[in-house]
């Protein structure tokens, strides 16, 4: 973890868990997919998240427990044809 270096770490991922909005959408824009847990606080909520998923697309995976997050290696898969079909 780093707060200096996030290009670096940008360049170097596959995807991303994320509890965030506008570092969700910073990702997302390199073309890599997002997991999205929403938090609960005021910012972050699950209904941002899901207004979040639901223009960001393919890109992301909402859920709604970090336990699932590997629970859906078929999305998973989806996001990264999705990702070699927009971005080549």
């Amino acid at each position: 973890m780093t707060k200096h270096a996030y290009n670096d770490c940008l360049l170097l991922v596959d995807f991303v868990i994320t509890i965030a909005g506008t570092a969700t959408e910073q990702f997302i824009s390199s073309g890599k997919p997002a997991i999205i847990i929403p938090g609960k606080g005021p910012q972050f909520n699950f209904r941002f998240a899901e207004a979040s998923s639901l223009y960001l697309g393919y890109f992301v995976i909402l859920v709604q427990r970090s336990e699932n997050v590997c629970n859906r290696p078929d999305k998973l898969h989806l996001i990264f044809q999705n990702e070699v079909q927009r971005m080549g």
